[in-house]
């Protein structure tokens, strides 16, 4: 499905490990950049809708993550 991505679609992306995978992924969520959906291993990662007042579109179009 397009839109979200797994910690095993990130690894093979990216060619990292899985623990790497999920690591950068964790961070991405604790800086308010993705939302993890799910706590088992159907879990996946999506791009939050807003970044406080931002719009997830206005950060990606200007390049800025807060």
């Amino acid at each position: 499905m397009r839109g979200r991505i797994t910690t095993k679609d990130y690894s093979a992306i990216n060619n990292v490990s899985e623990r790497t995978a999920r690591n950068d992924l964790v961070a991405m969520v604790d800086k308010k950049i993705l939302q993890k959906i799910g706590k088992t291993q159907a879990a996946y990662y999506v791009i939050r809708q807003t970044f406080g007042k931002h719009s997830a579109k206005k950060v990606i179009e200007n390049n800025q993550i807060p």
